[in-house]
């Protein structure tokens, strides 16, 4: 009996070695910056543009295009899932079936959104860069913040074409 209680004991231990533990309590919403406004470069499939980047309190992201000097009158605004825009002071909604050039700002959108529910978010720390990474409707997101200053470094998301990064950031 009792070399059969250590066999299973040894092949409990082992399968336990190889398994991975998340590490999702040391997550806090005091550590996530909620509002804030940074310059961004995003790199969308083949656009590249320079923008403004807000996101207030209630979670609305507000995304002004500084360049290219074309597409300069654009804004773009996302709360909940639904996105408008306006471009020099026409107003439209900007859903994937009539503006899918927008997408980006909903895509970010729903990243940062699920940072801040900490909805199935990995945590992970290296080098001074505090990584979080989930799973939105539109993919696999990774988000990485300076674990010092607590500004977003970046935002890529995996099958979307999406790269995004965050210059000149402050906490609002």
């Amino acid at each position: 009996m009792k070399k059969v209680l250590s066999f299973f004991a040894a092949i409990l231990m082992i399968l336990a070695a190889g398994c991975e533990k998340q590490d999702k309590t040391n997550i806090s919403n005091s550590d996530i910056p909620n509002s804030f406004t940074a310059k961004a470069e995003i790199t969308f499939k083949e656009m590249f543009l320079t923008a403004q980047v807000t996101r207030n309190e209630s979670g609305e992201l507000n995304v002004k295009v500084l360049s290219p000097d074309v597409l300069e009158p654009l804004e773009i605004n996302c709360k909940n899932g639904v996105c408008s825009a306006a471009y020099d002071g026409i107003s439209f909604a900007a859903d994937s079936s009539r503006f899918p050039q927008a997408d980006f700002a909903l895509i970010a959108a729903q990243a940062f959104d699920y940072v801040q529910a900490n909805i199935d978010l990995k945590k992970t720390l290296s080098d001074g860069i505090t990584t979080y990474q989930g799973s939105t409707d539109s993919g696999v997101f990774v988000l990485n913040m300076d674990s010092e200053s607590g500004n977003w470094l970046d935002l890529s998301v995996e099958g979307t074409q999406l790269h995004i990064i965050f210059k000149d950031f402050k906490r609002q």
